[in-house]
């Protein structure tokens, strides 16, 4: 495990260190996808729980990251028994973790309309920046939506 986590700050005992798991999450990030720094990592702390959301506008699709930043999180909320399942692992107690570990990627406008350039649709933007597919088909529409959210957009000269 330690050759892969050479850039990765060791945790100084303290457990479940959400703080120290936000640092190591931007190193990573930014070895994963060094030509890309449009990266917000933001920690917030309730009560009884905290959460990392990781926030970015186009670059790579929410699965690359989640790939990524996943492991941070050290455990899952059990709805049929109404309570939270701890599964700390080596790499939580070295280099932290939090209860959630959130992504949410953004579209900007100027993606959206060059991806709907390149597929051939006549996608419309509101002013409010929603898509509008007025003048599609429901399949044009799908694929659309598809290739969006699920495509490698790092060679997007606006990423």
């Amino acid at each position: 495990m330690e050759s892969n986590y050479n850039h990765l700050t060791k945790q100084d005992g303290t457990r479940y260190n959400s703080t120290l798991a936000g640092k190591n999450i931007r190193a990573d990030l930014k070895k994963a996808f060094p030509g890309f720094k449009g990266f917000s990592v933001k920690k917030r702390s309730g009560s009884y729980t905290d959460a990392i959301t990781v926030s970015w506008t186009d670059g790579p699709n929410c699965k690359e990251v989640e790939a990524i930043v996943g492991k941070y999180q050290h455990g899952d909320f059990n709805g049929m028994e109404d309570i939270y399942d701890m599964k700390v692992t080596d790499f939580h107690d070295c280099y932290g973790s939090s209860d959630y570990v959130f992504c949410q990627r953004s579209l900007s406008v100027e993606l959206k309309m060059e991806v709907g350039k390149r597929l051939n649709l006549p996608v419309m933007i509101d002013e409010c920046g929603r898509l509008n597919f007025s003048l599609c088909n429901r399949g044009e529409e799908d694929l659309y939506r598809h290739e969006l959210n699920s495509a490698h957009w790092h060679s997007l000269s606006l990423c």
